[in-house]
């Protein structure tokens, strides 16, 4: 439906093609004219319009409508060609931003992978009087972490703390740890936050290989949060300290 204001648009075109304005209406129509172009485009077609009528030339009649058309057919592809470039620009704006933060994230996963060498250490352990000799879930866990065959290791200490009903958190504890060393900082958080959030005295060493698995994963804020724990701890806040300087200073 035509608005009001294309209708009066309308009617002021055919008065002035058809001279119905006086002089003063005239001069005003003219103005309107210099100021808008599609006005100005719309009176030159229907004046030509009218002189093909008028001359009863059915080819000027046709050629004049058709030029209309392939005016509009024109800017209409001009309008979807800026669009499309526009799009092209926003798509190619977008991958960039996109690349680059895939780039950075790259280079901080192998700053923090170099960095995590001199830290990524087997746990000491401490065996006593257990008979490596013997087929027990935990000295075959023993004997593969000293190897070392940390993957064999970790589904030892797995079998040891299950067999223990869940009690034994040092198998626990060394199943996270030879996880972690394995190349397996995924399964390794799942066993050492089991570990981290006992009351035993073993839950700083737990939080010391949750740290360093956090970091491997790339989740730094966590990691930074349980090495900001360690600070405090007797055996680890040389080397949280250490370590959080170190991730400072390689902007990581």
């Amino acid at each position: 439906m035509n608005s009001n204001k294309d209708i009066n648009t309308e009617d002021l075109i055919f008065r002035f093609v058809n001279n119905q304005m006086d002089s003063d209406e005239r001069l005003s129509f003219l103005e309107m004219c210099k100021k808008d172009e599609a006005l100005k485009k719309e009176v030159v077609f229907q004046k030509k319009l009218k002189f093909a009528y008028q001359h009863q030339d059915d080819f000027l009649v046709f050629s004049t409508i058709q030029d209309r058309q392939e005016q509009y057919t024109f800017n209409s592809f001009s309008s979807k060609k800026y669009l499309v470039i526009a799009g092209g620009l926003v798509l190619a704006v977008l991958f960039y931003f996109l690349a680059h933060s895939f780039m950075e994230n790259q280079s901080r996963v192998e700053k923090t992978q170099a960095l995590l060498i001199n830290y990524s250490k087997p746990y000491p352990m401490y065996i006593g009087g257990l008979d490596l000799s013997a087929t027990t879930p935990f000295s075959k866990a023993v004997n593969a972490y000293l190897k070392p065959d940390y993957p064999n290791a970790a589904i030892f200490f797995g079998e040891e703390y299950r067999r223990s009903k869940n009690q034994n958190l040092d198998a626990k504890l060394f199943e996270g740890i030879s996880l972690y060393l394995a190349g397996n900082e995924e399964l390794a958080l799942q066993s050492l936050v089991v570990v981290a959030e006992s009351k035993q005295n073993i839950n700083q060493v737990a939080e010391w290989y949750l740290a360093l698995s956090l970091l491997k994963k790339g989740d730094l804020t966590e990691a930074k949060m349980h090495l900001a724990k360690l600070k405090t701890s007797n055996e680890f806040a040389e080397q949280a300290q250490k370590l959080l300087e170190d991730l400072d200073k390689n902007e990581i």
